[in-house]
């Protein structure tokens, strides 16, 4: 009896030391929850760098009983610069009402064009299951609204420390057969307790900015205000 006692304090010993190895990106919403980042993007371009910067004020509407919920997003305190510029453009209070399922991944609702519009897409990283520490995952969607548009994207938990999920993702994304598509990096820092988001960084490239204008690279990272 004694032998297994002391074998049982082993292994709970090893649990505690090896800590937590597994991550999942399923959240719990609450009515009225709110979250602000900071969000920056910056475009090369033949012409110069072009830079956008904007805060971002998430706030839960409405949960579900299956776990979705509506989340508003309002864009404002909006800056753009060219070459390190400020151009002093006024850019309008954006909102955006999304659904979002219980893993923050946007369902089109009826008339919405696209699932993957504007930087959502590039941000968008999340898996239905949990993640193990080392093991990567794939997966292909396929936006509902149009099947045109695909992305596939491998993702693997790096590490878990002090109650922060590293993720780093790779995705490409197909908006048109006949262009080239969109090649995303992004290094994820979760919240473990919450599954939310403390910071994102990521680059891009075949981003089209306007009609024959496309960005050679890009760089991005959306942080979550304490």
């Amino acid at each position: 009896m004694r032998s297994r006692a002391i074998f049982a304090l082993v292994l709970a010993a090893a649990s505690a030391f090896a800590g937590q190895q597994t991550f999942s990106f399923e959240r719990a919403y609450k009515v009225g929850e709110k979250d602000s980042f900071d969000f920056k993007i910056s475009f090369e371009t033949g012409i110069g760098t072009y830079e956008f910067q904007t805060v971002m004020t998430q706030t839960t509407e409405k949960v579900y009983e299956n776990g979705d919920a509506d989340v508003k997003t309002v864009s404002s305190k909006s800056k753009t610069f060219l070459n390190g510029q400020d151009m002093k453009e006024e850019v309008a209070e954006q909102t955006d009402v999304a659904l979002l399922d219980k893993f923050g991944v946007r369902k089109p609702k009826e008339g919405e064009k696209s699932s993957f519009a504007g930087f959502t897409a590039l941000t968008s990283a999340s898996y239905d299951k949990p993640l193990q520490i080392g093991k990567e995952v794939t997966t292909e969607r396929t936006d509902p609204s149009n099947p045109q548009i695909k992305t596939t994207m491998s993702m693997v938990l790096e590490s878990i420390e002090k109650n922060t999920a590293k993720v780093v993702t790779k995705m490409v994304i197909v908006r048109d057969p006949k262009a080239p598509p969109i090649k995303v990096n992004l290094v994820s820092l979760m919240d473990t307790k919450t599954s939310k988001v403390n910071r994102i960084d990521g680059t891009a490239s075949g981003i089209q900015l306007g009609e024959g204008i496309e960005a050679k690279s890009a760089e991005f990272s959306m942080v979550r205000k304490k």
